[in-house]
Formats: structure tokens, C-alpha cells, sequence
């Protein structure tokens, strides 16, 4: 559990009249993870309450939690997999990210898998899936059911390649959407490798196509491209680059945001943009990353830079292209740690004729009390400039945190 409290100089983000404000929060919440023979799970989940001072928004409350599990029904042959992820989503992606343009949003992914032992070396898999993506205040609500049928063949217990049959059918809340139904089928081929002496050594390929069947308009045919790789270049020295071609939405990208969560990956890096945006709208995406990151025992740090197209089935107003990088490290000596962060972010809408260049950057320090508490003092600046007129801030943040925690393998800090 823990408190903050921090004085916000332009809570609103707003070119002119901007509004300070002090804001206290408090939080509180667990970190469960389950490592039995048949049954495995991780979860992080939290709550927290926030009150504006001096009225710039109204109090909230919201919660967050990623959490997976795995059940294995029958060894190698039957396995129950879940997925959950509730958290904040930005209502309108041309916005500034205050707490008036969030809303709250839950992603559900559950199923079976099913594997039949062809002989030593192939195997054959059939998957199924129920999902379900809610966003509060929005309508993109939907449920979808999804099936998957893969052909394995193993080279050596590090390195395998299939071929992949993958099927899902998206039902829109009525009248929500301009398509009430879409079926998407990817088939594509993958080939895997990894390193079994040191698992930041390997990578991932997938090739395919896309199909995506809108039942009132013609059928959008595409191609699917997935390129992970990662090589640990020294004992705490690690790079990892990833690409993919593919057709997704913001349940597909909460889905694969999971921690230790077992559902198909594009291999990002990076997370490239900031919340994910509020809509139930299919997206074509292309997007690169590239990253660094040590690993010491005193000093981490990751350095990414990545680019990204977004082109939206209906929701053409919002397609953007955008490019960034993003500087993370923390220095941690005796009971203080040290931390510094700095993002970039150009986003240009390519149909309403903008630009937008975001800039992120904050220090602080962590220091420990004792073995349960910890003082956190950081000071930060939120900065944009827009081509549109009205739409450029600055606000900057100084925050004072104080939180108490049975283990350290939990932060006590917000999740918004």
C-alpha cells in the first residue's frame, strides 16, 4: 500500500489558462504468482483512489490488473490457458492524455489446447478461444471466439518450425461498429529458435497471409510478418530488434501485454506509443523497434527506438504514422536508487493534416527506509507541440511518494 502527493502546474494540459492543481492518491495492492506441478499463475493487481484538490477533475477510482495462469490438465497433452487485463485506455488518440480523456477498459482471453504426439519430433495442436474486450463509456465493446490448428516439427528442442491456421470471429455490440460481425484467418509458417544455455539468445519468424471478411463490405486480403530477435551480447549486455506486418486491435495489443501471458506474440519490444486507444476498430499496423538494454547490478538501463504506422479499417481520421525512442536507467547504491527517463514521440495524423511532437523526461530518488518502506521524491515534465493550433502544452510535476511492501518483488507505485 501507499500515498502520494504531487502539484501538477497544467493538469488539464492546455495551450493557455492552464490550471494547477494538488492531487493525493492512495493505493494499494498484491502481486500473486503460483508455481505448482499441474498449475502456474502470476497476477499484479491494485487499486487506487485520487482526489483533486483543487477540483480540476472530479475524484476516481480505478484498479489495474495483468494477470495469467496455466493449467496443465493432462502432461503434454491438455492444457487450460487465462488471460485478464484491466486497465486505463485513452478515449480519443488526438487528445492530450489527462484523466478526462481515460476511460476504463478489461480484456478477457480464455481455452484449451490440445496436442496429439504425431511421433518424437511432429506433433499436431488445436487451440480455442473465448474473448471478450469492454471499454467503459465506448463503443467498442465486443466478444469474439477463435480457434487455432498447427502443424509442428521439431529440429532439436531449441529449434522447431510449423505451419498455422489461425480463425476469429469478432461480434460487435449492435450498432457500435460499421461492420457487426468480422472474421479474420491468418496462415502463416514459423520458425523458432532459442538458446537452451541462455534464453536471451534466440528468434522467432513468422510468414503468412491475412484475410479479413467484413460481412456488409468486400473482403481485405494482407500479408502477416512477425520478426523477433534477441542476442545477449555480454553477461548483462542484451539487443533485441523486432518488426511485424500484421492486422490487430487494442484487444490483441492488451492481450499480448500481459506478463508471462501465453498468447501468440509479435514479438515487440518496446510497447511502441503511449495507452492504448478506446476502440473496438480493426488497425493494419507496421511497425520496427530496436533496443538495448543492461542488466547490472548497480547500474540498468534500456535505450529503444522504434516507428510505427497505424491505418484504421473505419476510423480514418485517426490513422498516423509515428516515430520515437525511449531512455529508461536506474543506479542503485546501498538503501537509494536513482532514476531518469526520457521519451520521444512524433506522431503525424496522416488525413487531418497534424503533427504532434511529444516529449516525456523525470528524475527521482528511491530511498529505503528499511526492509518494508520506501520515500520516493520525482520531478518530471510532460511537454507537446502541435501543428494545430490550441493543442501545445507544458506541464511539469513534482511528486512525493511514501509506500510499504512485504517483499520487493512488488512496486508500490501508480499504474494509470
Amino acid at each position: 500500500m501507499g500515498t502520494s502527493l504531487a502539484y501538477d502546474t497544467n493538469v488539464g494540459r492546455v495551450e493557455t489558462g492552464a490550471r494547477p492543481d494538488l492531487i493525493q492518491s492512495l493505493f494499494g495492492g498484491v502481486l500473486y504468482t503460483e508455481r505448482l506441478g499441474a498449475f502456474s499463475a502470476r497476477a499484479i493487481a491494485q487499486v487506487e483512489w485520487r482526489h483533486f484538490y483543487r477540483g480540476t477533475f472530479s475524484d476516481d477510482r480505478t484498479g489495474y490488473l495483468d494477470g495469467s495462469a496455466l493449467w496443465t490438465i493432462v502432461p503434454q497433452r491438455l492444457t487450460w490457458v487465462l488471460d485478464d487485463t484491466f486497465r486505463e485506455v485513452l478515449l480519443n488518440v488526438t487528445a492530450p492524455d489527462t484523466p478526462g480523456n481515460r476511460t476504463q477498459s478489461n480484456a478477457l482471453n480464455t481455452g484449451p489446447d490440445v496436442t496429439f504426439a504425431v511421433d518424437s519430433a511432429n506433433a499436431i495442436l488445436f487451440g480455442a478461444r473465448y474473448g471478450r474486450l469492454d471499454i467503459k463509456n465506448s463503443t467498442g465493446d465486443n466478444r469474439r471466439y477463435s480457434g487455432l490448428l498447427q502443424g509442428l516439427h521439431a529440429f532439436s528442442p531449441q529449434t522447431s518450425m510449423s505451419l498455422n491456421y489461425e480463425a476469429a470471429k469478432i461480434f460487435f455490440e449492435p450498432q457500435a461498429q460499421a461492420f457487426p460481425e468480422v472474421l479474420i484467418q491468418n496462415l502463416y509458417a514459423r520458425f523458432q529458435a532459442l538458446n537452451a544455455g541462455n534464453a536471451a539468445n534466440g528468434g522467432t519468424v513468422d510468414v503468412g497471409t491475412t484475410k479479413v471478411i467484413r460481412y456488409t463490405a468486400p473482403p481485405l486480403d494482407g500479408r502477416l510478418v512477425r520478426v523477433g530477435f534477441s542476442r545477449a551480447l555480454s553477461r548483462q549486455l542484451e539487443i533485441r530488434f523486432a518488426y511485424a506486418d500484421q492486422v490487430s486491435d487494442t484487444y490483441s495489443d492488451q492481450i499480448r501485454g500481459i506478463a508471462s501471458s501465453r498468447a501468440p506474440s509479435d514479438a515487440g519490444v518496446v510497447g511502441a506509443g503511449a495507452t492504448n486507444f478506446g476502440t473496438g476498430d480493426l488497425y493494419h499496423t507496421k511497425r520496427g523497434e530496436l533496443a538495448l538494454g543492461n542488466h547490472g547490478e548497480a547500474l540498468e538501463y534500456t535505450f529503444a527506438g522504434y516507428a510505427r504506422r497505424v491505418d484504421y479499417f473505419t476510423l480514418d481520421q485517426n490513422d498516423y504514422d509515428e516515430k520515437g525512442g525511449k531512455l529508461g536507467g536506474n543506479w542503485t547504491s546501498g538503501a537509494r536508487r536513482l532514476l531518469a527517463y526520457a521519451d520521444y514521440l512524433q506522431r503525424t495524423f496522416t488525413n487531418l493534416d497534424r503533427t504532434d511532437i511529444i516529449v516525456n523526461y523525470g528524475l527521482g530518488v528511491d530511498y529505503r527506509l528499511n526492509g518494508n518502506v520506501t520515500v520516493t521524491l520525482t520531478g518530471s515534465v510532460a511537454k507537446q507541440e502541435s501543428t494545430i493550433p490550441g493543442n501545445s502544452f507544458i506541464d511539469q510535476r513534482v511528486m512525493v511518494a511514501v509506500g510499504y511492501s512485504t517483499g520487493r518483488g512488488y512496486d508500490v507505485v501508480s499504474r494509470r
